[in-house]
């Protein structure tokens, strides 16, 4: 294992130290870290969505912990203070006029501004281990606790414990009506032994990033942690929090209760997928946002500069990175849109990983006059903006399943190219039909596609058999290869700008002057009225406000001012086709 010589100098400085100066905790100590330290709730596989253990895992702990276990395996707490403080020392070493060094500086400077930022807000201590342990005992064995006491099993239905005169007793955990109790309705005795139940807790010095990664991998070394699952765990910067709050707030995207979100769509859905590292046990949604994020970073200027790049992707959640107001809202804009043209469409309710990519590189392309598509390809030559992104998406995402048929196999002028292949002993080659579909204009100039097969098959009296010859530059086989998101957006472009009158003339494209003219005006009445979705507006900039329809447009096609109705432009995407009021 090669590690650097920053990591292995900072490494040999790394203390431990008992939490309050105790060798032996409580729950209550536990309790104590509430206001004292971050944690994240889904550094490993879980048996439920994200947030924590099922009741089996939850009993299982109670128990153990009841039997005297609690301090065979360490909570860790990250000291972030220390962790600056080694940061500050290295800074100490390097040479501001050197170009090299300087670019080291002004890094380890983003990461002293993001660790004191969050001690700032939550305290001085990151868990790095034992959160689902914690966040069990916050809030399942909390007197303020709203989750039911963990009886996995009927009769199971009591637990043993000893009172304030030493005396072993049992305490229900089911109520009259044999549902679970809750930590308040225990009996005091009860909750003073669960309060004082034994454990340990270790706080770790002197980590850096890397450290604390290595760290946090090695105490999971029984736990198949994927590697975004690490560093989404060990990661304390904003893009994080911005994910966590999207996810927590917009049920359009991630929906715990219903499961109807784009994510609950897309992730852990197919059955055909045995990747797990994006199934929600793993936080692939939380992935997959990350992975847009680096795709609207790194891919709008330069041409495939972001190819599925893993390094990009977790480099969103080092400490040092900034992302970009605008990038943000666009990733976020983007994705709603996808989530509500697909939310009640019987063809696309479930749409794939790939299919996700696809239409979320196309639509940064259509609002970007910079991307490399357009500027070095000259794909989508054209002025005009995407008005309603909601019926785009469900274009493109049709445009994708006529070239996903398309040009699988190299095919000319109807007819089939071939090759002879030479048949061996080792392998008896399978005879086998092929299809395709290709597109042809019909006696009035409309493309219509046709479909046609071939069949590969023995050339009689010889030991050849004529085969098929794939189409390397086909759509599904750049599917295949990761680094030709790109190339998949030139296929999907040059479709649609075929189609450019007709969404034109459905108002799905409109020209950027008829859409300023419109915001500017939907400001005015903003400015003036003072008011926005009926709420009080202090800043119209910070309103982010949209120009709505009285009457919606795929009803009435009327795009004039009189039409018109300021709205938050968060409402005005999220709304689409339902009333969300």
């Amino acid at each position: 294992m090669m590690i650097d010589k920053f990591t292995f100098e900072t490494s040999v400085d790394i203390e431990t130290e008992e939490y309050l100066k105790k060798t032996i905790h409580t729950f209550k100590d536990v309790h104590s870290l509430k206001t004292k330290a971050t944690a994240t709730f889904d550094q490993r596989p879980k048996n439920t969505g994200p947030g924590g253990w099922d009741i089996y895992r939850q009993s299982e702990y109670l128990t153990s912990t009841i039997l005297g276990m609690g301090v065979a395996s360490p909570i860790y707490l990250r000291d972030l203070e220390s962790s600056i403080d080694v940061y500050r020392n290295a800074l100490k070493k390097l040479d501001k006029e050197d170009a090299e060094d300087w670019q080291k500086v002004k890094k380890i400077e983003k990461i002293i501004k993001k660790l004191q930022q969050r001690i700032d807000r939550y305290g001085p201590y990151h868990i790095l281990d034992g959160q689902h342990r914690c966040d069990f005992i916050w809030n399942t064995l909390g007197i303020n606790s709203d989750n039911f006491l963990p009886v996995p099993y009927m009769n199971e239905n009591t637990m043993w414990y000893r009172d304030s005169q030493n005396k072993t007793r049992t305490a229900a955990l089911l109520g009259a009506d044999k549902k679970p109790l809750k930590f308040s309705n225990l009996e005091e005795d009860a909750k003073d032994f669960i309060n004082n139940l034994k454990c340990r807790i270790v706080i770790v010095k002197n980590l850096t990033d890397e450290n604390a990664s290595l760290f946090f991998k090695s105490v999971n070394v029984n736990y198949h942690m994927t590697p975004f699952l690490l560093e989404w765990t060990i990661s304390l910067n904003e893009t994080k929090e911005w994910i966590e709050d999207l996810l927590s707030n917009n049920p359009v995207l991630y929906d715990k209760e219903n499961q109807n979100g784009l994510f609950d769509r897309i992730i852990g859905k197919d059955s055909n997928n045995n990747e797990t590292s994006y199934r929600t046990e793993y936080c692939g949604e939380y992935r997959l946002i990350s992975e847009m994020i680096a795709l609207y970073t790194y891919n709008r200027k330069k041409y495939n500069n972001f190819d599925y790049d893993f390094n990009k992707v977790i480099s969103v959640l080092k400490p040092d990175f900034e992302p970009q107001e605008k990038i943000l809202d666009m990733v976020k804009q983007n994705l709603t849109a996808i989530a509500d043209a697909t939310y009640d469409s019987m063809d696309f309710h479930q749409i794939s990983r790939v299919q996700l990519y696809d239409v979320m590189s196309v639509l940064m392309a259509l609002d970007s006059k910079s991307h490399p598509v357009r500027t070095v390809d000259s794909y989508w030559d054209t002025e005009l903006i995407a008005k309603d992104k909601k019926e785009i998406v469900i274009e493109i995402l049709k445009t994708i399943d006529h070239l996903k048929e398309e040009d699988l196999y190299v095919h000319d002028n109807g007819k089939w190219q071939t090759v002879k292949t030479q048949l061996t002993t080792r392998s008896k080659p399978k005879v086998r039909e092929h299809w395709q579909y290709y597109r042809t204009k019909d006696e009035d100039g409309n493309w219509q596609r046709t479909c046609t097969t071939y069949k590969e098959d023995y050339i009689p009296d010889t030991d050849m058999y004529k085969k098929v010859v794939p189409n390397d530059h086909s759509y599904s086989a750049h599917t295949r290869d990761q680094n030709n998101i790109h190339e998949r957006d030139k296929m999907i472009l040059k479709r649609l700008e075929e189609k450019i009158p007709e969404l034109e003339q459905n108002g799905w494209l409109v020209k950027p002057r008829d859409s300023a003219n419109r915001n500017k005006f939907a400001k005015s009445i903003v400015r003036n009225t003072g008011t926005l979705n009926g709420e009080r507006v202090i800043s119209i900039k910070g309103a982010k406000v949209s120009d709505g329809h009285i009457d919606p447009y795929s009803n009435s096609q009327n795009e004039s001012l009189s039409n018109l109705k300021p709205e938050n432009i968060e409402y005005n995407i999220k709304k689409g086709k339902r009333n969300l009021g």
